[in-house]
Parts: structure tokens; sequence; C-alpha cells
């Protein structure tokens, strides 16, 4: 549910941010979607479901109590667990998680790490894409996945809790980001690209237009919907007959602008894999939230509804664009993704199977848990109807 705000902030953050009516107007011209309605979806409602609304609810603060104990330091830092590290991407999971269960002292905590050891070193006020747990810099690149989620999590908490002195001004941080992005990572062509660094290089799980739709409608900037309009074409133009995927829906995890699978330097780069696969949930939000962009269904209904749908339970972690199945491993992480993704699209069959699919899955453990927690708690959220816009 959409929080409302008193009159007074309202009327000061739509000074500030310039967006004016534009809101209210874009929530009145158009029905379908959560933005417009205030309706979240959720898959336990469906027939078929062996779980009920209070019991995928308890499972999603589980989830994030885990996500906590298991992951996040004392000192706000998300831990990579694959080799004891810290990347810019699971603090912008952990913010946006933080939000969406409504507790804003881990917000704030993982926030203040981000800010003090990725963002204050960064030579562009971005975010470094890499540290050590103690935050010393390991990799001073960035990546745009994280820094659009990290600004997406400040303006909700600016919405859900108010801005407070900086660093906590929330709203201000926010669109500070996004100024950067724009500036350093965006194309003149309105193409989102993988860092600064790399502006020929792209990444189809970085593209989260639903982020972008929001961007504009809090900032006034309309140029953030033409680079969701760019967001799909990008993906549409890696769907080609000559890689067999033009009806799957597998993109491979970087590509070039043509759709050329791969980036050269990024080993394995031209597979579905660990990066592309959090693709279907990022359309399928899209779906979710806004509707009306024919793209997004036609999307889920392919790589979910034509190809993963029918192996909910068994489909594995490497793909050839073709479909062809390189390795077996069957993660929670995917499994998350999936289950989200399945919102977007026709299928209540696929909806009801991987909620329950999912749901079945013990916490994950082990070193390479962290990617999985991330991914539980993602998935559960959008099939719940729990992950709502503020």
């Amino acid at each position: 549910m959409r929080s409302f705000l008193s009159f007074s902030f309202l009327f000061l953050f739509l000074l500030i941010c310039g967006c004016g009516g534009q809101a209210i107007s874009n929530r009145t011209s158009n029905p379908t979607g959560s933005y417009y309605t205030g309706v979240y979806p959720s898959a336990s409602q469906l027939a078929g479901s062996n779980y009920t609304q209070t019991q995928v609810n308890t499972r999603c603060a589980d989830a994030w109590a885990y996500f906590k104990s298991s992951l996040v330091t004392a000192s706000g830092a998300v831990t990579h667990t694959d080799d004891n590290n810290v990347v810019s991407e699971g603090q912008s999971y952990g913010m946006l998680l933080a939000v969406e269960n409504n507790d804003q002292t881990t917000f704030d905590k993982i926030w203040n790490w981000t800010r003090t050891y990725m963002q204050t070193p960064h030579p562009q006020g971005l975010f470094c894409w890499k540290t050590a747990l103690d935050g010393t810099v390991t990799d001073s690149d960035s990546a745009t996945d994280a820094e659009e989620m990290i600004a997406l999590s400040l303006f909700f908490a600016a919405h859900r809790w108010g801005d407070k002195p900086a660093p906590y001004d929330y709203s201000v941080q926010a669109q500070n980001i996004l100024n950067k992005i724009i500036s350093y990572e965006v194309t003149s062509d309105d193409c989102l690209a993988i860092a600064p660094t790399v502006l020929d290089g792209f990444n189809a799980s970085y593209f989260m237009p639903a982020f972008y739709r929001l961007f504009a409608i809090y900032t006034g900037d309309t140029r953030w919907d033409r680079i969701a309009s760019k967001s799909y074409d990008l993906i549409y133009v890696c769907l080609q007959s000559q890689y067999g995927n033009a009806d799957n829906g597998l993109v491979a995890d970087f590509f070039e602008k043509d759709g050329t699978p791969g980036y050269p330097g990024i080993v394995n780069s031209q597979y579905f894999s660990y990066d592309a696969m959090r693709t279907p949930w990022h359309i399928a939000l899209d779906q979710v939230w806004f509707g009306g962009e024919a793209r997004s269904k036609s999307y889920i209904n392919k790589i979910i509804g034509s190809f993963f749908g029918s192996i909910y339970n068994s489909f594995g972690s490497r793909y050839s664009l073709n479909g062809s199945k390189l390795a077996n491993d069957h993660e929670v992480s995917f499994i998350g993704s999936f289950t989200g993704g399945a919102m977007g699209g026709d299928s209540d069959t696929n909806k009801v199977n991987l909620l329950n699919h999912l749901m079945a899955q013990p916490d994950p453990t082990g070193q390479y848990r962290y990617y999985d927690i991330c991914w539980q708690n993602l998935g559960l959220l959008l099939v719940s109807g729990n992950l709502k816009i503020y």
C-alpha cells in the first residue's frame, strides 16, 4: 500500500522533485498495475496454492530475519559469503529488503556503511562495487544495478519514514545518485550500461524498468521513461533466431549493443546464468506494478511460460541460449527470481507451482548462501504481494 504523506511534506517533496501533479495524473490514466490500483497480487490466493497468505507473510518475515542474522554485520556490511567480502549489489539488496520490511534501523545501518566505504571513495560519487569486510576498497569500478536499487530504496525510505539530517536525507541522496547515473552510466541514446568504464557492454538483469518509471514520477525527468523503453529494445534485440532464443527468452549474462552474446574479457558471459537469471524478476515487476507495457508480459510468457515453467522443479543454473542445459545445480536464487518472474505472466499454474516450490525450500546454508538468501527474499516478496511501492 502506498504511504500517505502529510500534506506539507508532500507539497515540499513535489516542489523539490518538480513532478507536480504527474503522479496523480498517471494513477488515473491507466487502471492496470499496482501503482494505479493499490492492489498487489499474491499467488497464495490462486487455486492450487499449498499456503495461505498468512503463512506466506510469515515466511517473508522469517526470511528477512534470516538475511539479517546470516549476512549483515554489526556495522552494516552485507557479507558476500562466497569469498567473505562486500559487493554493492548486496548492499542494495539489503536496503530494499529493509525498507520493504519497515526496518529503519537496519536500513540506516546498511546505508551508512555503503555511503562511507563505497560511495565516499568513488572518484565520481557512485559506489565502488567491491570491498573487504573492513571497508577497504578492492575494486573501485561501479555497477549500475546496485546504484539504481540503492536510489529507489532511498526514495522509498523518504516516503515511508521521512527525510532526516544528512546522510539520512534519503530523497536528496537518491536524487544525487540518479544524477550521477545519468551523467556517467547512461549512453547518449538512453541505454543503461554496466559501468562508467564499460559503456558498450550491457546486462539485461541491470534493466529495472519499474524503477525507472518511479524515477520519472519522483523527479519529473521523463528521460527515465525513455531508458525504460530502451531497456526493452535491448532485451528484444538479444532474442534472435540465429541464437535459438527467439521464443525461449534466454538472454546472455552480458551482451553487446547489437545483441551479440557475451562481452570481451568476461568469462562465460555468453550464457544464461547467474546474472541473466535475475531478468524475469525485474521484467515481471514492471508488469505487476505498472502494466501497460506489452513487451513485459510477452517476455515473461516466453522465459517462464514457454521455458522454465514446465521444468520449475528441475532447471539448472547455466544454459546455452538455445535452451541446452550446461549445469544441473537447482539453486534457490534461480527459484526465487523465477517465482517472482511468474507473477508477470499469464499462467496461474506457473505462479502456484513456483510459489509452492519456493516455500518448500529450506533456508540456504553454507559458503555460497549469500545469493540464495537474497533472491529467496526477493522472490517471496514479489510472489506474495508484499513488494510494495512507497
